[in-house]
């Protein structure tokens, strides 16, 4: 077992479990007794993942800038740097490299020469901007769930605006080089999602890049947003190259500018589509219908599966899923595909054959047969990144993947009722560098009419939605159900009260409810006492009370540094006072604190690299800091799809693709876990947009839910075996997911073997009982033990439940210390 040991002034060593949790005693974790947080090791991972995250769209030979170059910058983004997101993404650092930054250390070194009036025009006119904004103020009534409310929002947190340049600047600028570099960026984050009109180059940004192109022989675009934006400008001729940044943390600018001047040759791919226009994207025709409904009328056709499938649709793509350019040109070889006991191995060469050291992502996709149930015409199913390889060097990747893997869920009974099947005819597969370019490797075939894979139940079914998208482009009306849900008696909901305010003395609430709960007359017992093995887990539960348990499964005020509360608590029973930490990109703090972190690349940069290991490094470094800062869970890795580019947190998600979600999460999961620190998938499920999302329900049918949204969730838990997994706000098809058996107990444990703590998103709108009745054990950031307990007292709620709940939850507490008390089903 983990545990801390001193040696005391009477020279006596002194042992303490959870020694973090009850005494913040900020002890470093980092090599000769120094601090982690924010080091100097866990910048320089930053910078890497930000310059393997990077993607080169477009480069007609004007990237990298020769030595000594002469440049212009251009945008007011150049200064205006998004490094993150907003809300839970947010990570507050020492210090931030822009794209000003980076290139001016380029200049420094003398690798390049930088137009300098241009930069001290654009600080001045941030500063005036800025200081504008503060003094105009924002309306900010409520965040509530109207479009109004949003784009103030995105508003609050938003950009400054590129404005015309003076005619003097551009002609001395002129005079200075011929050749430009443009900075947009977009703003992205938590509460919001972006107005559509974000989507669209803003009239200020058209201007000056109809002015760059006019003036400057070469122009050279960088986009930093974490999410798509409007790219069908760039396929002028006039548009020389295009970098996306995205938003990669703290040192992105310095990372960006060892891409343009050629220190770094990029190797990040797409792990979106980006189309000419908002409206090419099936999702735009519902996604700002209605604050209350999402109408997933798509089904399993999101991103490019909609785009190399949907008749006319391959057209409307300016960049291609999978796609990113290099410095130097790579061959493949196909060495050989073949199938042995159900698993698909293909194993290709990779050598690099131009003049530059470079990385290489294989990617293999597989084409299902039609048959009755419709497929999309490609799916991603297996990636490996070669390592850096020398100008004429190679490397042999070993890529397989189940054949079970392309099945599709039969959720109508066509050919079986809620199971997985491959249907009769033809599996294509194949392998290149992104969709659009790779060839046939190997062909699986099915002779049987049809063969069940794997034989599931209903859950979550489908009963708003009219109608789905099919594989012409046409829709198949659906039949609206009828809702089943499990009915409960109305119980008084109380406002969610800290643990805290219901065990000081002569305060506790829950006193006048009469319970046929037993009296406890034993020896109180510690939880150290399970540790060491005197008692068991289950002998420490039977001392505590109804009114105990339902206590123990509210959220605790947060101490510390930490900004997002905690759990557990109770000294009387030697519980300790467990605290989270937000942000996927790395320890969130309290601003007062002084504690300042590593911030690290956003999710979409951390996947645009292809590299898992990468995303395993860059999580046990953001682990190792939120343990060095007395706190045990994080809540991340964040895993929804980016179903729409206006999502507000799509930068704090991977992808568009599922096998690419799990196999992220999977990494970042593993990754904090070496360390003791708990991962926390989120959110579960169906989360894909920030517009009233404590009450909008997702849509969707079962097929696309299983095929699409729940997916790369169920990839993370059986591979890397998470501790807790926090459901969403957001209804499923009529039911919150924090109140859905069918999601929390029968897909995640049941189907699944998640055997961990569920938690809460926080401060949710579901019904505390019902949550833990579903499998929900513990809301965050506070509960409602009073309703728990009526409805227990009143057998609407089982004891049963209500201890597995505490056991989870005393399991992971365990779990922190280096036991495991779980039995995997």
């Amino acid at each position: 077992m983990s545990q801390y040991v001193q040696k005391g002034l009477d020279g006596v060593k002194d042992t303490c479990r959870w020694q973090r949790a009850k005494y913040l005693p900020c002890l470093p974790l980092g090599e000769d007794g120094r601090r982690v947080t924010g080091c100097e090791k866990h910048t320089d991972l930053a910078l890497n993942a930000a310059r393997e995250g990077m993607v080169l769209l477009k480069n007609n030979g004007a990237l990298p800038l020769k030595k000594g170059q002469k440049t212009a910058v251009f945008g007011i983004a150049q200064l205006d740097y998004v490094r993150g997101g907003t809300g839970a993404g947010k990570v507050r650092c020492a210090f931030e490299k822009n794209i000003i930054d980076g290139l001016s250390e380029k200049a420094e070194a003398g690798d390049i020469e930088l137009f300098t009036p241009l930069i001290d025009y654009y600080r001045k006119d941030l500063e005036a901007q800025r200081e504008k904004a503060l003094k105009e103020g924002f309306d900010l009534p409520h965040f509530g769930p109207s479009n109004a409310h949003q784009t103030n929002l995105y508003r609050f947190f938003g950009r400054a605006e590129d404005r015309p340049l003076p005619d003097d600047l551009l002609i001395k600028a002129k005079a200075f080089t011929d050749t430009a570099i443009v900075v947009l960026s977009r703003v992205t984050g938590e509460y919001f999602d972006r107005p559509r009109e974000e989507f669209n180059l803003s009239a200020g940004e058209k201007e000056l890049i109809e002015t760059l192109e006019k003036n400057f022989k070469t122009v050279i675009a960088v986009i930093n947003s974490g999410a798509q934006i409007e790219v069908g400008w760039t396929e002028s001729d006039g548009i020389s190259a295009l970098l996306l940044m995205m938003t990669p943390g703290q040192m992105g600018g310095k990372a960006a500018a060892d891409i343009i001047c050629g220190t770094v040759n990029p190797s990040g791919k797409l792990t979106d589509t980006y189309a000419r226009n908002y409206e090419d994207y099936p999702s735009s025709e519902n996604f700002e219908e209605d604050p209350y409904y999402v109408n997933y009328t798509e089904d399993i056709f999101v991103g490019y599966r909609y785009f190399e499938t949907i008749p006319g649709a391959a057209e409307k793509v300016v960049y291609p899923f999978g796609f990113g350019l290099s410095y130097t040109s790579f061959s493949r070889e196909i060495l050989s595909a073949s199938e042995s006991d159900g698993s698909i191995q293909i194993s290709v060469k990779v050598t690099n054959t131009g003049k530059v050291a470079g990385k290489e992502v294989v990617q293999v996709y597989y084409e299902a047969p039609q048959g009755a149930l419709g497929k999309a015409l490609r799916s991603l199913c297996a990636f490996r990144k070669t390592r850096l390889l020398a100008p004429g060097g190679s490397e042999t990747l070993e890529l397989s993947f189940k054949a079970d893997d392309m099945a599709s869920y039969d959720d109508t009974g066509l050919l079986k009722k809620s199971a997985y099947v491959l249907e009769r005819g033809d599996y294509n597969v194949y392998v290149g560098n992104s969709v659009r370019d790779a060839e046939k490797a190997f062909v699986y075939r099915v002779n049987e009419p049809f063969i069940v894979t794997k034989q599931l139940a209903e859950r979550c079914p489908c009963v708003a939605l009219t109608k789905k998208m099919k594989p012409d482009g046409a829709y198949e009306k659906l039949a609206p159900k009828i809702l089943k849900r499990p009915e409960y008696k109305e119980y008084p909901v109380t406002r969610q009260k800290l643990i805290s305010e219901y065990l000081e003395d002569g305060t506790d609430e829950m006193a006048e409810i009469k319970t046929n709960d037993f009296e406890y007359k034993g020896k109180t017992r510690s939880l150290e006492e399970v540790l060491d093995g005197k008692i068991t887990l289950d002998e420490f539960i039977s001392q505590l009370d109804i009114k105990t348990m339902a206590n123990l499964l509210g959220g605790i005020p947060s101490v510390g540094i930490c900004q997002t509360s905690g759990f557990g608590g109770m000294s009387k029973y030697g519980i300790p006072p467990i605290m989270t930490s937000d942000s996927p990109a790395g320890l969130r703090t309290i601003a007062e604190t002084g504690v300042r972190a590593t911030c690290f690349p956003s999710a979409v940069v951390m996947a645009s690299t292809w590299d898992p290991s990468l995303v395993e490094a860059e999580a046990e470094a953001i682990a190792l800091e939120i343990k060095e800062n007395n706190m045990y869970a994080w809540l991340g890795p964040s895993m929804n799809i980016h179903r729409d580019p206006l999502c507000g947190r799509n930068f704090e998600y991977y992808s568009e693709d599922p096998l690419i979600a799990g196999k992220m999460g999977a990494a970042a999961v593993r990754g904090a876990q070496k360390v003791r620190v708990s991962g926390c998938p989120k959110h579960f499920a169906a989360n894909n947009k920030e517009l009233n999302r404590r009450d909008s329900d997702s849509r969707v049918t079962e097929r696309a839910l299983r095929e699409i949204y729940l997916k790369g969730f169920e990839i993370c838990v059986k591979e890397s075996d998470p501790k807790t997994v926090m459901s969403s706000y957001n209804y499923v098809n009529g039911i919150r997911s924090s109140e859905s058996a069918d999601l929390l107990t029968w897909i995640l444990r049941e189907e699944w073997g998640f055997h961990g703590l569920v938690m809460t998103d926080w401060v949710g709108h579901g019904r505390h009982a019902v949550e833990v009745a579903a499998g929900n054990d513990l809301k965050m950031s506070a509960g409602d033990p009073r309703m728990v307990v009526h409805m227990t007292r009143d057998q609407a709620l089982s004891q049963g439940a209500l201890e597995e709940a505490v056991r989870n939850l005393l399991r992971l507490i365990l779990w922190y210390e280096g036991a495991d008390f779980w039995t995997k089903k």
